[in-house]
């Protein structure tokens, strides 16, 4: 029953062996090496990222990590690290949801000892909105004329503020971005009293921010005199 289908590691098809003077003999069932012996192609692993894209590359939520290796005979086993130190076996796909710039190293390895070249995949990650603070003539309570100095301050820990955009009214409609600067000249609504600047800042990420405030007292009128003692006519 030798020749019956399936892989028991004996061969069914007889092996010539020739001997050093040339004469033949036949092994009618010749021990075989396993066919994985003679993979000495390394596994190829594929990364594939799902979360909520933002803008420029960047996610503006968790991201999933899916891994896929492929071999030309059997992969044994899959590994990633978020540190290119401490390797874990993947088994399923797992969550990032650190922000930032997370770089996630990643190989596989087969059967036979075949070891893939680690790859790495670099995930952007940005989940929070800018935040920032306006200040109207640095900081001053009055000022006489509707031209005023504004000095905005944002931050952004992940990807980083790209632009920004100032308000009288807060309504935010057709207000232009414009590239952040250290001040910038503007011109309050005319008309004595508390007058209010709003600032929005969207960082790389494409996350727009809360608007942020600052009054300042418009204050264009002089004082006038009126003389009560003594009377007028006197």
């Amino acid at each position: 029953n030798q020749d019956q289908p399936g892989s028991d590691g004996i061969g069914d098809t007889p092996y010539i062996i020739m001997d050093a003077l040339h004469y033949q003999e036949e092994d009618q069932y010749p021990l075989m090496n396993p066919w994985a012996s003679a993979d000495i192609t390394s596994p190829v692993t594929t990364i594939s990222l799902n979360g909520v894209s933002g803008d420029d590359g960047w996610f503006i939520s968790d991201v999933t990590v899916t891994l896929s290796a492929t071999d030309d005979t059997e992969v044994d086993k899959t590994e990633y690290s978020l540190d290119n130190s401490n390797w874990i076996t993947y088994m399923a796909p797992f969550t990032v949801n650190d922000e930032g710039y997370i770089k996630v190293h990643y190989k596989s390895i087969d059967k036979t000892g075949n070891q893939e070249t680690t790859k790495t995949a670099t995930i952007k990650i940005d989940k929070t909105p800018p935040t920032g603070t306006i200040i109207i003539n640095g900081g001053d309570a009055y000022t006489i004329s509707t031209s005023v100095t504004l000095t905005s301050t944002p931050t952004d820990a992940a990807s980083g503020v790209r632009e920004v955009r100032f308000s009288n009214d807060g309504v935010w409609d057709d207000e232009p971005w414009e590239v952040p600067a250290a001040t910038k000249d503007w011109a309050l609504l005319s008309g004595d009293g508390i007058k209010t600047v709003y600032v929005q800042y969207v960082d790389n990420a494409g996350l727009v921010s809360q608007s942020y405030s600052a009054t300042i007292t418009l204050d264009t009128a002089p004082p006038s005199i009126v003389i009560t003692s003594p009377s007028p006519g006197y």
